[in-house]
């Protein structure tokens, strides 16, 4: 299991550079953010599969989707 290996530290130090981008949203304005993040990351990514965001740019892209659902 990967959580297993998880290197606290690393991942604290990362966390608090990607914790603007990376969140559950509560709001109207955590899903605007959502999307401008999305809209952030298609520009940057475009359809290139291969971009290292490219999956980030999925995953907010489905977190988007659900979150629209919820509210």
């Amino acid at each position: 299991m990967i959580l297993q290996n998880l290197d606290v530290k690393r991942a604290a130090n990362a966390w608090s550079s990607l914790s603007g981008a990376v969140f559950v949203p509560h709001t109207e304005a955590d899903y605007k953010r959502i999307v401008a993040v999305l809209d952030r990351l298609i520009d940057e990514v475009g359809e290139d599969e291969n971009h290292q965001l490219a999956s980030m740019m999925e995953a907010k892209y489905h977190q988007k989707k659900l979150s629209r659902r919820l509210n």
